[in-house]
């Protein structure tokens, strides 16, 4: 099993790497200026170490890279989570859905959306982590438009 640059696991622990993050209602350079000294990424990333698991189906052999998007309150309570891109196993994108939805995501005040990039026995490199705010970005953005989209048609005509 590899280990990542942010930290390593050992046993059934897979091999992660974190962590991208996008905002929900603002930019990428914003987030970052909110989490500032790392605190919240340091606080996932701690718990991602601890809940995510190599499925027990998979050997070392495969190798993949799943990106979440997770939506959280600012209570810091999950509140939706979505592969927005595949690692390439079905067993691998399970653990990553059941790993971000039971990470501990610190309160922040604000309802926001993170990119949580998994590496599945192999380190998740930076064009990974850039690539996955860019993912979540997107994918967050189709997301109010759509809601903005069936709002406006659920409002009665004047």
């Amino acid at each position: 099993m590899s280990t990542v640059s942010v930290f390593s696991n050992y046993g059934m622990k897979a091999a992660a790497g974190i962590f991208a993050i996008a905002a929900t209602f603002g930019t990428v350079a914003t987030v970052r200026a909110e989490t500032g000294n790392g605190d919240f990424r340091a606080a996932v990333e701690t718990s991602i170490d601890q809940e995510m698991r190599l499925p027990h189906s998979m050997n070392n052999k495969r190798h993949g890279v799943a990106t979440v998007a997770v939506t959280i309150d600012g209570a810091g309570n999950v509140q939706s989570t979505h592969i927005v891109k595949s690692s390439g196993y079905g067993s691998f994108d399970q653990e990553a859905i059941r790993t971000a939805r039971t990470v501990t995501y610190p309160a922040s005040g604000k309802n926001r959306t993170v990119a949580v990039v998994l590496g599945f026995n192999e380190k998740v490199k930076t064009h990974a982590q850039v690539e996955g705010r860019a993912l979540v970005a997107a994918w967050a953005k189709d997301q109010r438009v759509l809601m903005a989209d069936k709002n406006a048609t659920a409002q009665p005509d004047s």
